[in-house]
C-alpha cells in the first residue's frame, strides 16, 4: 500500500510540472507574439527547457519570417543573398547535446517537406553528375538556389561543376566572382577552402593547416566544425552541442547536411555521443522523405544505446 501511494504520489508530480512546464510554454509563445518584455527569457525557455511537443506547437504557432523568432530562436533559415549564408544571431546557446538535438530535431521535423524537396533535388543533380549531365546539374542547382536561397552546399557544388566542365581556370574564375563585394567576408574564404578540397593533390595535412590559418578565429571548437565540414574524419573530441551551435549560422539546408555529416562521422568512429545522434536519425528517418537519412537509420542499431534517464531523441 505504501508503494501504490508513494507511485501515486510521483506520477501526481509529474503531470504537475508537466502542466507548469506547458504553462510557461505558453506565456513564452505570447511574449514572442506581442513582442513583450521578457522575450529573451522567453527565447531560452523555448530553446532549453519546453519538451518536444511543446517546441513543435510554438513553432507552428510563430512568424517564421518575424524579426525576433529569427534573432532570438531559430536563426535565419533561409539566406536572401549570400552575405546572410554565415549570418550570426543572438541565439540562446544549448550546452548539452541532448537537449541541442532534441531542438534541431523539432526544427527538422517541422520543415520535413521542405527539406524532402531539398532531397529529391540533390538525388537528381547526383544522378545528373555520374551521367556527366552537367547542364542539367547546373539548371537543377538554379532551381535549388530559388528555392531555399544561397547556401554553402550550393556553394560546393557550383565549384565542383566548374571544374569539372571547365578546368581549373573556370574554378578560379568562380573564386574570383565569389571575392566580390556582395559576397561579404566569409564567402569568399569558404569557396576558397572547397576550391581547395577539390585538389586531390594537395596533402590532406596541408589542407588542414591551411584551414586553421585561413579563418579570423582561433577558437577551438570552431576549428573543429571546420575540420568537420571539410573531412570525412575527426580524431579530435569535439561535442555536438557546440558542433551544432555553429551550424545554426547557417540555413536550414545547411544544418541538415551537416547534422547527416556529423551522424555519419560520429556512428563511424564511436563517438560518445553517436548513441544520441543515431536515435535522432532514426526518429527524423519517420518524418523526412530523405533517402540518404533512410539508409544512414537502417545502417545504426540503436537496441542497446540507452540514453541517460530513459530519455529517447
Amino acid at each position: 500500500m505504501a508503494l501504490r501511494g508513494l507511485c501515486f504520489r510521483l506520477r501526481g508530480h509529474e503531470r504537475h510540472q508537466t502542466s507548469k512546464m506547458h504553462h510557461e510554454t505558453t506565456r513564452a509563445v505570447a511574449i514572442f507574439l506581442k513582442r513583450g518584455k521578457g522575450i529573451s527569457q522567453a527565447a531560452k525557455h523555448l530553446r532549453t527547457k519546453a519538451d518536444a511537443l511543446d517546441q513543435a506547437n510554438a513553432l507552428r504557432q510563430l512568424p517564421a519570417a518575424d524579426t525576433n523568432v529569427q534573432d532570438l530562436l531559430t536563426g535565419n533559415l533561409f539566406a536572401t543573398n549570400w552575405k546572410d549564408v554565415w549570418k550570426r544571431a543572438l541565439l540562446v546557446s544549448i550546452p548539452n547535446s541532448q537537449k541541442a538535438l532534441h531542438w534541431w530535431t523539432v526544427m527538422i521535423e517541422h520543415h520535413a517537406e521542405m527539406l524532402a524537396r531539398h532531397a529529391q533535388l540533390r538525388t537528381t543533380l547526383t544522378h545528373a553528375v555520374l551521367l556527366g549531365k552537367w547542364q542539367e546539374a547546373q539548371q537543377i542547382l538554379r532551381r535549388h538556389q530559388e528555392t531555399f536561397g544561397p547556401t554553402l552546399w550550393l556553394l560546393a557544388w557550383l565549384i565542383l561543376i566548374a571544374e569539372e566542365t571547365g578546368g581549373t581556370a573556370a574554378k578560379q574564375e568562380l573564386i574570383e566572382r565569389f571575392k566580390g563585394a556582395d559576397y561579404g567576408t566569409i564567402i569568399p574564404i569558404f569557396a576558397s577552402f572547397y576550391s581547395i578540397s577539390t585538389d586531390k593533390t594537395l596533402p590532406e595535412e596541408n589542407f588542414r593547416t591551411a584551414l586553421r590559418n585561413g579563418f579570423p578565429s582561433r577558437d577551438r571548437a570552431f576549428f573543429q566544425f571546420l575540420e568537420l565540414l571539410f573531412f570525412e574524419d575527426s580524431s579530435a573530441n569535439w561535442q555536438s552541442w557546440e558542433m551544432l551551435q555553429f551550424a545554426e549560422l547557417l540555413p536550414l539546408v545547411d544544418r541538415y547536411e551537416f547534422l547527416l555529416r556529423l551522424s555519419s562521422i560520429a556512428l563511424g568512429e564511436g563517438h560518445v555521443d553517436s548513441p544520441k545522434l543515431a536515435r535522432a536519425v532514426v526518429r527524423l528517418a519517420r518524418s523526412c522523405n530523405d533517402v540518404a537519412l533512410s539508409y544512414m537509420a537502417d545502417c545504426v542499431d540503436t537496441t542497446d544505446k540507452a540514453l541517460p534517464c530513459g530519455e529517447t531523441v
